[in-house]
């Protein structure tokens, strides 16, 4: 009976420290959740911020901007343009099933 004793208090200090290292771990994946739910609250805001000055500038307003970007910088809104269109024609590719073979 006394090896009983023994083993039954290990398993409890076993037990003890899984249950430490379970909660710690819960604790830990809890903070980074918060961290992660701030950050995405913070972009929501931004882009809600963004897409308000969009409607208050209008279309016409939007694209005098882009007008003014590409003439202070062209080689950026070429490599941007170029981007957008290699974008579009992937997108356009994948949705049709890729290319015939």
């Amino acid at each position: 009976m006394e090896t009983n004793k023994v083993l039954d208090i290990g398993s409890d200090s076993l037990g003890q420290r899984v249950a430490q290292k379970i909660s710690s771990v819960a604790e830990t994946a809890g903070q980074k959740i918060d961290v992660a739910v701030g950050y995405v609250d913070k972009a929501k805001s931004g882009v809600a911020q963004s897409v308000d000055k969009m409607k208050g500038v209008g279309c016409e307003g939007l694209k005098q901007k882009v007008a003014d970007y590409a003439r202070r910088e062209p080689l950026t809104a070429l490599a941007a343009a170029a981007a957008a269109g290699i974008l579009l024609a992937w997108v356009a590719n994948r949705r049709a099933g890729g290319p015939v073979q």
